[in-house]
């Protein structure tokens, strides 16, 4: 059954228009004052189909937001992560460029209440890629024959000892560090503190630096003197 209503005037076959109120011919299918049917089931049919197009205009235009924005996002805030894989202070370092772009490695620092140490590394590393910046065997024994780890010798004594004693800094979570400990036990002398390596980011000629966990340990090495 079409919906339809009008009120009619029998002097002057007029009509009142639906919506507005507005006198059209009796008869008439449109108002061209306020531009409705005088149908209101094709009133609603044309309302949804614009609610539907605007609907997928949305949903097309938040479907673009989606695909692009983390490029976008990567552009205007480029992640520009460095990782340390490994590291041993006087041995075996990796380090993972995890940003948007390259990075200059300039040094790292190592700082302790009793003892600074600064090395340069000065080594350039591409996106997602990892350097190897000293090439001693990643894979050691826990004593060698020119280097022995010394235990009950408390940290802050450490820059007191002569050359035949070097402090050895290792990343906290090292496999290597685990078997040094089940070796020693509590009489290793650890010193926990961080290392800080300072980097820059290439595409900005920003400078940063990100600090990692290590762990302090002596030890002795007759040939340190020569």
């Amino acid at each position: 059954m079409i919906d339809n209503i009008n009120n009619t005037d029998s002097e002057t076959n007029l009509v009142s228009c639906i919506v507005c109120k507005e006198e059209i011919k009796k008869g008439a299918d449109y108002c061209h004052k306020c531009n409705h049917y005088q149908n209101r089931w094709v009133n609603r049919l044309r309302y949804g189909a614009s609610v539907v197009g605007v609907l997928t205009l949305i949903s097309s235009g938040l479907i673009f937001v989606i695909t692009k924005a983390p490029e976008a996002i990567s552009n205007i805030f480029p992640d520009k992560s460095l990782e340390v894989i490994e590291f041993t202070s006087n041995g075996y370092i990796a380090i993972l460029n995890s940003g948007d772009g390259s990075i200059f490695v300039r040094d790292y620092q190592i700082n302790t209440p009793f003892l600074t140490i600064t090395k340069p590394i000065a080594i350039s590393i591409s996106q997602g890629k990892i350097a190897i910046i000293k090439g001693e065997a990643k894979d050691k024994e826990i004593n060698t024959a020119n280097k022995t780890y010394v235990n009950n010798f408390p940290p802050e004594k450490w820059n007191q000892l002569d050359c035949h004693y070097e402090p050895e800094f290792l990343i906290s979570n090292s496999s290597f560090l685990k078997q040094l400990r089940e070796a020693y036990g509590q009489g290793l002398g650890e010193l926990p503190t961080t290392t800080t390596f300072n980097y820059l980011y290439i595409d900005s000629k920003q400078w940063l630096s990100t600090k990692v966990d290590v762990v302090g340990v002596l030890t002795m090495n007759p040939d340190s003197c020569n």
